[in-house]
């Protein structure tokens, strides 16, 4: 792992249209015990994820599971072909967990030595041994399918959501090593998490991103980008979509999301891919979770009609088979 390779080269993504508030969970244990994250829960093979997801859903309040599981967990059942073995996807997350704990020990002393080199800040320097493990060890990186050119227009949410592994943490612990703004923080805040870090999920207009909050230190880091990337708030009130105070306020943007808050965010983005995948009914029935654990979010009540009235029209011109999740 080379600190020292810190590229900035900025992807503008095919974002979302209302990623507003979410939660994350996706369990597991390595050989060693690495968070304290330790509600990890039953296997999802031995229970069926539509059991564990519906279960979840009735009683989010007080909210304890891992953020991995839960992103898994929400990005359960939307494609053929996608939903990998969870066992598999756990160990993968371990075995990051574990390499970036190793680097991190090793390089520390260097942090010790010159702190100015990591701006004086321990949670800077933890962050880019990190980020660095995880993109030059790991091959994490953004889609190269949903990368647009900064020039470039915006991609449409058809297209974005038509791949749910970009979306959703399987993309990123399975074999292909990519995501999106949807994804990445959440994949950096599941390790972090393993290793102790105060990290919390942000979210501005259409992105999400990754924050260190607490141990004294508040640091933003941007996920999408190649290397280690930070931004004040401020940056992000004008990217990648400018904001009014109003929604600001409203939607909750730049502020530090609580678990429930995050699995909001995560179901919001199953609504989308159900949409994608022609799954009308499913698509609102899961976006009244949404409402319901986002209750301040304007743009997710006006998306919630939107789907009320167009959703039996759209599955008479749109059959499609579908696993429904029963509450």
């Amino acid at each position: 792992m080379d600190l020292n390779r810190k590229l900035a080269k900025r992807l503008v993504l095919g974002c979302v249209m209302t990623v507003c508030i979410g939660a994350a969970l996706v369990v597991g244990k390595g050989k060693e015990r690495l968070s304290n994250e330790s509600n990890v829960g039953t296997p999802v093979e031995a229970m069926g994820w539509e059991t564990e997801l519906a279960a979840l859903l009735r009683q989010p309040n007080g909210l304890r599971m891992d953020i991995a599981r839960m992103n898994l967990l929400a990005g359960s059942g939307l494609a053929r072909g996608e939903d990998l073995a969870f066992t598999n996807l756990v160990r993968e997350l371990a075995a990051m967990t574990a390499r970036v704990k190793a680097e991190t020990a090793r390089h520390v002393a260097r942090f010790r030595r010159a702190p100015e080199e990591f701006n004086g800040s321990e949670a800077y320097f933890k962050m880019l041994c990190l980020v660095t493990v995880l993109q030059q060890d790991f091959g994490i990186r953004y889609s190269p399918q949903r990368a647009q050119p900064v020039e470039g227009r915006i991609e449409p949410n058809e297209s974005f959501y038509s791949e749910a592994a970009d979306v959703f943490l399987h993309g990123l612990l399975g074999p292909r090593r990519t995501g999106t703004c949807a994804s990445l923080p959440v994949l950096y805040a599941a390790v972090g998490r393993r290793l102790g870090y105060p990290l919390k999920l942000v979210t501005a207009k259409n992105h999400l991103f990754v924050r260190w909050d607490g141990a004294g230190e508040r640091l933003n880091i941007e996920a999408t980008t190649e290397g280690m990337t930070t931004f004040e708030d401020e940056y992000y009130r004008g990217w990648p979509f400018p904001m009014s105070p109003e929604e600001e306020q409203t939607e909750r943007y730049l502020t530090s999301l609580s678990p429930v808050e995050e699995l909001s965010v995560f179901l919001s983005l199953r609504t989308h891919c159900l949409l994608a995948a022609g799954r009308f009914e499913e698509a609102a029935s899961n976006q009244e979770h949404v409402c319901r654990l986002a209750p301040h979010s304007a743009i997710q009540r006006e998306f919630m009609e939107h789907l009320r009235s167009n959703a039996k029209q759209s599955d008479r011109n749109h059959p499609n088979p579908r696993t429904v999740v029963t509450l």
